[in-house]
């Protein structure tokens, strides 16, 4: 509007002379330029204006479409790197392993499976389904093994691991990851934590979390554990806070083998898991205590030979009954 203002007051001297036949002429003559003149302006200021308008319009698609993709692809990426379970027994098939496991958001909901509770939660793991677990390793003496015998049978489980172990034996942990199964934070020392300052025991889970990370990334993984187990279940509101601090969810145990008694036998061990039957969350190890201040302790026992040797009947039995084990993060999604 700021133009056709300007032109207005250029038409006024020639108005004044509207007498005159020449004048006249000389006024249509104006006037048809100014019309002119105001159409022009009109026009390339609509075109402009369109023009403007319709080479928006493709960025905004862009924009758009670039928005879905990154919905889309937040949307795939699961609470757990193991694939959620659908509402069929038959769609709990171990996943391959994910390159991406990070550490739970702010907002997840925390699980506490404790002594209290166990049970509770171990009805919620799905019928003909136990959860396999196993402490205190990666050892070459117990470790290897039991990822042999549960790869015979198909079978998966979550290992806790201790980062002062996990720094003697990376590759070992690399291996559980390979075959698809679950890594759980058991501390880097395996202390009693209620025993510890508050500063000593998110040492001790921080340092374990960062020590798996750093192995797994050797082949290229981004993988930061999502379940803590407390050495000898000992743990309190401090300890859980710092847990959930860290991006994870704590789990105890339902059934209790004892492997770790020097009393208990290769055969116990066997008929307290087939005997607990499905929906149990199992503890077993799959090395010897760690702590250097636990060692003297008469009743553990030095060996895991007897847990190595009940799995083959735990698997055979399981498998004659149709039960599968499960991750925790399968079995509690």
């Amino acid at each position: 509007m700021g133009r056709l203002n300007n032109i207005r007051p250029q038409a006024k001297p020639l108005l004044q002379k509207a007498g005159n036949p020449r004048s006249q002429k000389v006024i249509k003559f104006v006037s048809f330029a100014v019309a002119t003149i105001l159409v022009i302006l009109i026009s390339t200021t609509l075109l402009h204006f369109y023009g403007s308008q319709s080479a928006n319009q493709p960025a905004a698609r862009s924009n758009s479409s670039t928005i879905i993709s990154q919905t889309s692809q937040t949307k795939a990426v699961p609470r757990q790197t193991q694939t959620p379970m659908d509402a069929g027994p038959s769609s709990l098939v171990p996943p391959s392993p994910s390159g991406n496991h990070q550490p739970l958001p702010a907002t997840s909901k925390f699980i506490n499976i404790n002594y209290e509770n166990a049970a509770t939660y171990a009805a919620q793991i799905p019928a003909n389904h136990v959860a396999l677990t196993f402490d205190d390793g990666p050892t070459r003496e117990y470790t290897l093994p039991i990822l042999d015998k549960l790869r015979q049978y198909g079978m998966k489980a979550t290992f806790f691991v201790i980062g002062g172990r996990v720094a003697q034996n990376c590759d070992i942990l690399q291996q559980i990851y390979r075959e698809g199964h679950e890594i759980g934070n058991h501390t880097y020392d395996h202390l009693l934590l209620t025993q510890e300052s508050s500063q000593v025991q998110w040492a001790q889970l921080a340092k374990n979390q960062q020590q798996i990370h750093q192995c797994l990334q050797q082949i290229g993984v981004n993988y930061y554990p999502r379940w803590f187990r407390a050495p000898y279940g000992d743990q309190n509101a401090q300890v859980l806070g710092h847990v959930k601090a860290l991006g994870m969810n704590s789990a105890l145990w339902s059934l209790d083998t004892h492997d770790w008694n020097l009393e208990t036998t290769a055969a116990m061990i066997a008929n307290s898991v087939i005997q607990g039957g499905d929906r149990q969350l199992v503890l077993m190890h799959d090395g010897t205590e760690f702590n250097p201040a636990m060692q003297s302790n008469p009743q553990l026992n030095p060996t895991r030979q007897p847990t190595v040797e009940a799995l083959d009947q735990i698997l055979a039995d399981y498998r004659a009954k149709g039960i599968s084990s499960l991750t925790l993060s399968q079995a509690f999604p």
